[in-house]
């Protein structure tokens, strides 16, 4: 079957790779792909790793281990091994991101996965898409190749028939496992294949052709649909990190979920399903700036300040402020239990003066607060936090320098005026930089859909 090795060496060429990391399950499909490579293998640069991702579910999952492992030997290819601990209860849905978690961990920089899918298990997945509503890039299907990791995916045989692959495995002769689950019907995905799809087929001999066109042109709406979003995040973001609420207000609703899609997406985000993408846009978008500025996403959740939207990674749980003693003259450098650092710097004329610099504590807000800055009225803290637009993600976390019970130094504000630094007398300049788990989360390096 000439076909298969022609679309392997043509996609190959295509993406311009050499370095593979090949999912091999031991069952037909991925052997087909195994000893496909294997023959191009020959008079080329091709670098050749596999891998198998031992589940732990099925009673034969060892063997089928032990098959790959010597099939593997016999090819002179090296084989990873990964064994995932799922429970007899797992998912489908759960087995798979296991599965792809495994694989993006050992793909090397610049490497490519190769996977043995084909147009059967595309429109498997069309169905199993279907039925749980999804939008356009769902049931776009599984795209031909895409980012993965430190490498890519590549799916070279998507537009073949399983037949092709049955066909070439029967004339190579080829040996491989067969998981007896797969004839059954207990699985969302064998339930397709084996009940649904027959009759399909029954009535309609054709069906993989005008799906696949069908396909064909809900990818092509959802690459458009994509190429919106791009333009209006871009318009609304200078740096993807935020979005102008003022102006996403100013689209249609479907517009703004578009928007706010990609833009979720990009940031490394489980997208909202239907329902939470629906009150995020109707109640949180929509509403007035004096509404709730809050949207929980489950571990991270969207911040409104100042007419823009940041998304923030909730507190971890058990990690408490502590408020310590300081020396600043001594160590220049504090480390934070769980809040960053703290840094010192010298300076003349500026900063705490250094007769109070060996006396210093470190305490966080508990209510009441004032402080009186050089050239200003004395403010409640809470009013000056305001005043100087401190995020309010920071506020609770911000690092207080106290002095004999009085509050010397806001951070990133300044030093109280009867504690400052006076003309000419040395001074500390107080600088905290926060944890990375407080910064508002910042795009990812741009992938392929």
């Amino acid at each position: 079957m000439e076909i298969l090795l022609d679309e392997l060496q043509a996609a190959l060429q295509r993406s311009a790779v050499s370095r593979l990391l090949l999912a091999y399950s031991g069952g037909l499909d991925s052997s087909c792909l195994l000893h496909a490579v294997t023959q191009l293998r020959k008079g080329s640069d091709l670098q050749i790793r596999a891998i198998h991702i031992n589940h732990g579910i099925h009673p034969e999952s060892d063997e089928w281990q032990r098959h790959c492992e010597q099939t593997c030997t016999l090819m002179g290819i090296e084989l990873v091994s990964e064994r995932l601990e799922l429970g007899s209860q797992t998912s489908e849905d759960d087995a798979r991101r296991a599965r792809y978690k495994a694989f993006e961990a050992a793909l090397r920089r610049g490497e490519t996965l190769l996977m043995a899918h084909h147009l059967d298990d595309q429109l498997e997945t069309l169905l199993l898409r279907l039925a749980r509503g999804s939008g356009l890039s769902g049931l776009s299907g599984m795209p031909h190749e895409r980012r993965l990791g430190h490498g890519q995916l590549l799916r070279p045989w998507i537009t073949l028939k399983r037949s092709d692959l049955q066909r070439y495995a029967e004339q190579e002769q080829l040996h491989w496992v067969e998981d007896t689950s797969n004839s059954g019907v207990l699985y969302d995905r064998n339930y397709c294949r084996n009940q649904l799809l027959p009759l399909v087929e029954q009535r309609w001999p054709a069906y993989r052709e005008s799906w696949s066109k069908s396909q064909t042109l809900l990818a092509e709406s959802a690459e458009l649909l994509a190429e919106l979003a791009r333009d209006d995040v871009s318009r609304l973001s200078e740096s993807g990190q935020e979005l102008d609420l003022t102006e996403l207000q100013t689209l249609s609703p479907a517009r703004q979920r578009n928007a706010l899609r990609h833009w979720l997406s990009e940031l490394g985000l489980e997208l909202p399903g239907w329902q939470q993408l629906h009150q995020l846009q109707n109640e949180f978008i929509a509403g007035r700036s004096d509404s709730r500025n809050v949207f929980d996403l489950g571990q991270f959740y969207i911040q409104r300040f100042q007419q823009r939207l940041y998304v923030l990674q909730h507190p971890s749980e058990g990690k408490i402020l502590q408020p310590c003693v300081w020396d600043c003259a001594a160590q220049s450098d504090l480390q934070l239990t769980g809040n960053g650092r703290l840094l010192a710097n010298a300076t003349l004329s500026a900063g705490i003066s250094s007769t109070h610099a060996g006396a210093l504590q470190v305490r966080y807000r508990e209510g009441g607060e004032s402080v009186r800055l050089p050239g200003r009225p004395e403010k409640t803290l809470k009013k000056l936090l305001q005043e100087e637009h401190v995020p309010p993600w920071l506020r609770e976390r911000l690092p207080l320098i106290f002095a004999d019970d009085q509050l010397v130094c806001v951070p990133g504000l300044g030093v109280a005026e009867k504690f400052g630094a006076g003309e000419g007398e040395e001074g500390w300049e107080i600088h905290w930089e926060p944890p990375e788990s407080l910064a508002p989360l910042r795009p990812r390096e741009s992938t392929l859909n």
